[in-house]
């Protein structure tokens, strides 16, 4: 993620497991993954990104474990508590696939926002979108 929106040289980011919006079972791996690949691009720009653990961390000390986090509100509290100037979350998903078609085909959906806490503002709005197959070209062009 890159370009004003950030700034994420001097400023710390929080990169929040993408929600699954998805009637597919078990891909909640790719919200993970995702978030991952945000935080990845962040720390090769030289930013400073929170990292798992802490957010972890973080979000049991607030009692936010769980998919209950994924409120906007408990996202920005928990960018608050970690001191994270960017606070980046969002929710992709998976299209349901017919009989015979391989889930690598499935359409994928991902949509992003980059708020800022010094400013409570949404900063950007990002999608990408593709197969499923691709997620690794569709998270590196999200990030980029």
């Amino acid at each position: 993620m890159s370009g004003p929106a950030l700034e994420a040289r001097n400023s710390r980011v929080l990169t929040m497991p993408f929600r699954d919006l998805s009637e597919v079972d078990n891909l909640d791996w790719i919200g993970d993954s995702i978030a991952e690949s945000i935080r990845d691009a962040v720390l090769a720009a030289k930013g400073d990104c929170v990292g798992r653990e802490e957010r972890e961390e973080a979000a049991r000390s607030l009692g936010l474990a769980g998919p209950p986090r994924q409120n906007l509100a408990a996202i920005l509290k928990l960018g608050a508590r970690l001191e994270a100037r960017f606070v980046v979350f969002g929710e992709f998903e998976v299209a349901s696939t017919e009989n015979g078609v391989p889930l690598v085909r499935s359409p994928l959906r991902i949509r992003a926002r980059i708020v800022d806490l010094d400013r409570l503002a949404v900063m950007a709005e990002l999608a990408e979108a593709g197969p499923l197959g691709d997620l690794a070209l569709i998270q590196t062009r999200l990030a980029g």
